[in-house]
């Protein structure tokens, strides 16, 4: 097994995040083991979409992952460490559902969030 290759384990849905990683190459002789090192974390990405920046020199390699934060951060700091190679990552937040503020009126159903009994939006439940 490389250096660049890692099982991964997928854990359970309490333990998962979902973060974006942007991937900064500007050492085209990284371009391989960029590319070596995402082959061993695959489980991870649910999304890959890369752009030559010809302007630059460079390309830049957006992921979208779904993983613990340990897996994740792990992946980055060894991207990061590739030279010329620099990479960011951005975990998102999954928001708790939201709760309902105010009562629906006796008799009505909520369908928008308009809360009035004239509303086209209310309807009378018999």
């Amino acid at each position: 097994m490389s250096r660049c290759t890692k099982e991964v384990v997928i854990m359970p849905e309490e333990n998962r995040r979902v973060a974006v990683i942007a991937i900064w190459i500007e050492a085209r002789e990284s371009v391989v083991e960029v590319n070596r090192l995402l082959s061993g974390y695959q489980e991870l990405v649910r999304g890959r979409m890369g752009l030559p920046f010809r302007d630059f020199s460079a390309s830049l390699i957006s992921l979208i992952l779904e993983g613990t934060t340990d897996q994740m951060g792990a992946l980055s700091g060894k991207l990061g460490m590739l030279p010329g190679v620099t990479a960011k990552i951005l975990f998102l937040t999954r928001q708790p559902p939201r709760k309902e503020t105010r009562p629906t009126a006796p008799g009505y159903v909520r369908v928008s969030s308009v809360f009035s009994p004239c509303s086209s939006a209310m309807r009378t439940v018999r």
